[in-house]
């Protein structure tokens, strides 16, 4: 599976439309439509913006319902002539949206575009504004809604741009628009792999988790294709004593010593840790000098170690009392 995800900024959607399609089409310049290399950028990413309305759709969880985001995207599709159709899943509310278009002498399995259109919950106490009212257009590019909204909004012009310049595919493109995604996918990807995979059965999907970058690593340009996905282990860690009034604190209370103990974890140095495909990335790359350039760069670090993330703290119900039991 490759994994390819596009910052939505104008040389993104470039890289994001030319990467799609060079994977999966040649131009068919005989068309007296606009080859690929003639398109307008400019009008491509107000078209962009137009799309984000879906910002002001609630998919969040713990409803996740993505009837009309998948009602949205079909009619943009329909609207460039390209079908659709909605996949219900068994939980009321929950649909998938496939899409597809065709290669006249496909030479190979299609190639397919998957997003997802559920979002995490947004705690509107948390915004300077309603995070539904679509007031900020950076709620298109906010990392809260990334997920379908640089995504889908990407892979939703592909298909519009491949449909209208007339590109001679070699293998169909089929768009996936999932639900669930944000939960484990169980009436997402997972159970239209179960249900209805035969129908797809892609040979490559591009989807998030890797990144475009222009001019990042001393080699130039660079996009990222994800081989495998990085494990992880969740620990939970719980400190015990005789609660108290906050008024008295104590160097062993519950909470003093469950801080200490995860500040000890998180300060620990991580161990070096390369996986033989990242090993290669840095030898293709540069080695020694890209491996300093990846070690310097936030998304990247994390590919060098191990890492530990404090995610969740629970325990502490009122502000006057020490909590016996917090973890």
């Amino acid at each position: 599976m490759c994994r390819t995800h596009f910052d939505p900024n104008p040389t993104a959607w470039r890289a994001a439309t030319r990467s799609c399609a060079a994977r999966s089409s040649r131009i068919d310049r005989s068309s007296d439509r606009p080859s690929g290399g003639s398109i307008d950028w400019d009008t491509v990413t107000s078209e962009a913006a137009e799309i984000c309305q879906l910002r002001r759709i609630d998919s969040s969880h713990p409803r996740g319902r993505t009837v009309e985001t998948a009602a949205l995207f079909a009619d943009r599709l329909a609207a460039d002539g390209i079908e659709s159709r909605i996949l219900q899943s068994p939980e009321p509310g929950k649909v998938n949206l496939v899409a597809r278009l065709e290669a006249s002498a496909p030479v190979g399995k299609p190639l397919m575009l998957s997003n997802h259109m559920d979002v995490v919950q947004a705690v509107a106490a948390d915004w300077r504004f309603d995070p539904y009212s679509g007031e900020s257009p950076m709620l298109c590019v906010w990392p809260w809604r990334a997920g379908y909204e640089g995504h889908g909004v990407m892979e939703l012009l592909t298909m519009l741009l491949l449909k209208r310049h007339r590109v001679d595919l070699t293998r169909d493109v089929v768009l996936l628009c999932t639900c669930d995604e944000e939960i484990g996918s169980t009436m997402g990807a997972r159970w239209v792999a179960d249900e209805h995979f035969a129908e797809l059965d892609p040979e490559f999907v591009l989807d998030e988790g890797g990144s475009g970058m222009k001019g990042f690593f001393s080699a130039g340009d660079v996009f990222e294709i994800s081989v495998g996905e990085k494990p992880r282990v969740r620990v939970q860690m719980v400190a015990r004593a005789e609660p108290g009034h906050a008024s008295q604190p104590w160097d062993e209370a519950a909470t003093h010593r469950l801080v200490r103990a995860a500040h000890a974890v998180l300060t620990q140095p991580p161990e070096d840790r390369e996986c033989p495909p990242v090993a290669e990335l840095i030898k293709r790359l540069g080695g020694t000098s890209s491996r300093r350039e990846m070690a310097a760069y936030r998304a990247t670090r994390p590919l060098l170690h191990d890492t530990v993330s404090l995610t969740m703290l629970s325990g502490v119900t009122r502000s006057t009392s020490s909590p016996n039991r917090p973890r």
